[in-house]
């Protein structure tokens, strides 16, 4: 039973909090307009989402006020799959949708304040997480996890996993231009409330000792409260030509844990006699109300360019942006051994992880006056190393939400409806992931796992300029 208890350990403390891990916690897309062309760290037109892309960009509008409000719904289907010796394959899928995703962004350009252009901006929304993970049949690390817990009570009959990761944002910044509109600077705070919870629930063989099964269901919440400084720069060298660079801060997140319920039936089972019940034996090894453990959001760095390409054909332009995650200087919290039973950490989980980075081109086209239309391309690694798919320590992470490398695909189109001042944008991308297979080495065997992922994407959005 001490193999049941070093389990829950391992699965709240690394599950819970790592879910989510590398730069795939934080969302790219932050706005309906971004999905047009993927690419908007140089972006100067008349909206109130480049304060998210292009905060200094902000100095460079037309004196007024700019909303923006956007929602996105994501469909996720995932796929994996395990064979071990036997040989059995085993198949998983999640197909739970997020079906809201909201950001607003509001602005206020002073026009000429001195030598330069001033203007203050907010910012309210999604900046991480993206829903919820429904895998009704567990995955390939619950199964693995709960086989080796399970291993003298008849092995695990029946499992399911349940994860839910939402960082609510809210931030504010000011920006200022000089030397006639050809720079610009902007320094800016976010406060990042994270939401993230997990369930599982598992049922044992049949146990004649006890004339029946063991049964386990949990839920684990945890909450936090961090701050990210935020700077940005932008260079116009030359008539159209905008060169744009954004700087987040690591935000430090201490997360608390909270058991909201913990179910085990029959719930008197001894833990080698030392421990009454499961709950005392997870509270022994750290388990408890009130505990904290550390995930932060990665340092970022961004840097793009955007070109107004008018002298080849009117209304054309050209974009483009990479974007690093710093992620082995980023705490990323503890890894730990589901097989000693206590909380200690055998190391620090971005030690899995190199630089994660994204980069692409896009383009927008002025069609009609009023209609704009977008295209865009980007490639994505979240820097994982394959070790971090063939560790027991990270099994449960890696099999929930693979953090594979992608490519994404995005279109769109903005019309104006300029005698109200507001636009409306449609847009629509789709995040191909690049399947990953290779051996898992547990204990309770090795498995030959492949992941799989899609994400499609539907986003609109309202536009208002005053």
């Amino acid at each position: 039973m001490k193999k049941l208890v070093a389990f829950f350990t391992f699965f709240i403390v690394t599950g819970g909090l790592s879910l989510f891990a590398g730069s795939l916690d934080y969302l790219t897309n932050q706005s309906a307009k971004v999905c047009l062309t993927f690419h908007r760290t140089a972006s100067t037109d008349a909206s109130a989402d480049i304060v998210n892309y292009n905060p200094a960009g902000t100095a460079f509008l037309e004196k007024g006020l700019y909303l923006d409000f956007s929602s996105q719904m994501l469909f996720k289907p995932y796929r994996a799959q395990a064979s071990d010796t036997d040989p059995v394959t085993r198949k998983y899928e999640q197909n739970e949708p997020t079906w809201y995703l909201p950001n607003f962004y509001a602005l206020y350009n002073f026009g000429n304040i001195g030598p330069g252009r001033h203007a203050v901006y907010l910012q309210m929304g999604i900046v991480a997480g993206g829903g919820t993970l429904n895998w009704p049949d567990g995955t390939i690390g619950t199964y693995a996890a709960y086989s080796n817990s399970f291993s003298s009570y008849g092995g695990v009959t029946d499992h399911s996993f349940k994860a839910y990761s939402v960082y609510y944002g809210i931030g504010v910044g000011a920006s200022y231009s000089f030397f006639r509109d050809m720079v610009s600077f902007s320094a800016g705070v976010r406060m990042v409330i994270p939401d993230r919870s997990v369930q599982l629930s598992a049922v044992s063989g049949a146990i004649p000792i006890i004339g029946g099964n063991i049964s386990l269901s949990g839920k684990f919440s945890y909450t936090s409260l961090g701050y990210t400084p935020i700077l940005g720069a932008d260079v116009r060298p030359l008539k159209g030509l905008t060169v744009g660079m954004r700087y987040e801060a690591e935000t430090r997140l201490s997360f608390k844990y909270k058991k909201d319920y913990l179910r085990v039936d029959p719930e008197t089972i001894l833990i080698v006699n030392v421990y009454d019940t499961v709950e005392e034996g997870l509270a022994a090894g750290g388990l408890y109300d009130g505990n904290k453990f550390n995930y932060n959001l990665p340092h970022i760095i961004s840097a793009g360019a955007e070109y107004d390409m008018s002298f080849l054909l009117q209304g054309l332009s050209l974009m483009t942006s990479a974007t690093v995650y710093l992620l082995p200087v980023t705490d990323l919290g503890k890894y730990y051994d589901s097989a000693d039973g206590t909380t200690d950490p055998l190391g620090n989980v971005n030690e899995y992880f190199g630089v994660g980075w994204e980069a692409g081109i896009g383009a927008s086209y002025q069609v009609l006056q009023d209609l704009k239309v977008g295209m865009g391309f980007a490639y994505a690694t979240p820097g994982t190393k394959d070790s971090y798919f063939k560790s027991s320590y990270t099994m449960l992470n890696a099999s929930a939400n693979p953090p594979l490398d992608s490519v994404t695909l995005g279109t769109g189109a903005t019309y104006l409806f300029r005698s109200i001042g507001i636009d409306v944008t449609l847009a629509f991308t789709s995040t191909f992931y690049i399947p990953y297979s290779g051996t898992l080495s547990t204990a309770a065997g090795d498995f030959d796992v492949e992941y799989r992922k899609i994400v499609f994407n539907i986003a609109t959005g309202v536009g208002y300029k005053l």
